[in-house]
């Protein structure tokens, strides 16, 4: 569940007014109110009167092709240039903290994963270790490959540490901040780096998700996102939606008192997320991201329900996770019409903290069955019980993997 929905019951059980504010609401919420089930209360200008920044598009396979083998395209570049010049702030944006994103060995294509976790480990320049972003677990660094034994190890990807090393290489006079959870740990360490870079002691501001919205810097003329496909990609329905509320929300940081600027580096200009994004047309996207999931049967016209299995026993968590959903495949087959789609598979991320994830995964269609279906899968679910794991069950989940 989200805070939304925690909230929402809240306020029916006590017969208070929910009000959910945001820029970019979800494609649920959003539907909800033009279905007339929320009211929907549009504010149209931005304050002072200001115009939303003008976003640019930097098509990175452009400057691929051009020789230009640096994070920062040409266009990125100059803008930056331009703003620095003119005694104004940058913020650069990449929704994903450490050095590199992951540690592979060019000869073989090992990666370097977490043994408490199925995903691979992100190599960290300030502690010159690779660390697990889901567990914490931490390994030095290796200059052999454990598999084929060669000197092929490689770090791949960007991250926010990488992004400040080479704004210091190549703005050398600029005064760079970085604002990431690795930055953040400390006691008030997040309110220090917002008073430091709102009082104008430093020239760039580089950070992940927790500067992309709720910031208010008047100085601020550039904003910079380097990698937007590092979300557009991910393997989840909503993908193309989270991408477009970043893009918008981390433009809203720029020209908040004077005329700004957005530069989107992407190897996707062409996605209607990115060019939505480019027009500001909430609208626009909505009725396009409707389309989409119209076509392909994504909520709202159906529902996911995902039931996944945690337990320190692969085999057995394996088992249990087989048994349940066979057991639950044969209770719901009087809907079998109503449900195009129930998978038994490992989790994506098939290990976490060192305990084995399996899943069911239930896709129902948003119909007049849909209520008898949740009815029959949470009865079933009380009725089950299994030793050594423990499972969990989840409508819509924020995140598939």
């Amino acid at each position: 569940y989200t805070a939304h929905e925690i909230a929402r019951m809240r306020c029916n059980i006590e017969g208070a007014t929910l009000v959910l504010a945001s820029a970019t609401p979800s494609v649920e919420s959003y539907i909800k109110a033009k279905n007339g089930i929320y009211r929907l209360v549009r504010m149209p200008r931005r304050l002072f009167g200001l115009k939303l920044p003008e976003v640019l598009v930097a098509d990175m396979r452009k400057e691929i092709a051009l020789g230009n083998r640096t994070i920062f395209s040409g266009l990125l570049y100059s803008e930056m240039k331009q703003a620095l010049s003119a005694g104004k702030q940058v913020m650069l944006f990449l929704n994903r903290r450490g050095y590199s994103s992951f540690v592979m060995c060019r000869g073989c294509g090992f990666v370097e994963c977490c043994d408490s976790c199925a995903v691979s480990m992100t190599y960290h320049a300030s502690v010159g270790s690779l660390v697990c972003h889901y567990c914490g677990r931490k390994r030095a660094t290796r200059e052999v490959c454990p598999v084929c034994g060669m000197k092929y190890l490689k770090q791949f990807g960007i991250g926010t540490q990488q992004v400040e090393e080479q704004v210091k290489k190549h703005f050398p006079g600029a005064r760079a901040l970085r604002m990431d959870l690795d930055t953040t740990r400390g006691k008030d360490s997040h309110s220090k780096i917002y008073g430091q870079f709102r009082k104008g002691e430093a020239d760039i501001l580089i950070g992940t998700q927790m500067i992309a919205k709720g910031l208010d810097f008047w100085n601020v003329s550039l904003v910079g996102i380097v990698a937007a496909d590092i979300s557009l990609h991910v393997p989840d329905y909503r993908s193309a939606e989270r991408t477009f509320q970043l893009l918008e929300q981390v433009a809203g940081r720029s020209g908040r008192k004077n005329p700004g600027k957005v530069v989107v580096q992407t190897y996707s200009p062409e996605h209607y997320a990115v060019e939505f994004a480019r027009t500001h047309d909430f609208e626009g996207f909505f009725n396009k991201e409707m389309g989409v999931r119209r076509s392909a049967l994504l909520p709202p016209y159906c529902v996911f329900i995902r039931i996944v299995f945690a337990g320190a026993d692969e085999r057995k968590t394996m088992e249990a996770c087989v048994d349940y959903g066979n057991g639950l495949k044969e209770r719901l087959e009087a809907y079998s019409d109503h449900i195009p789609l129930f998978d038994i598979n490992e989790a994506p991320i098939k290990k976490l903290e060192g305990r084995s994830r399996w899943q069911v995964v239930i896709k129902a269609l948003n119909d007049e069955k849909l209520a008898d279906i949740r009815k029959t899968i949470y009865s079933y679910s009380d009725e089950k019980r299994y030793e050594g794991c423990a499972f969990g069950l989840e409508i819509n989940p924020q995140s598939m993997v």
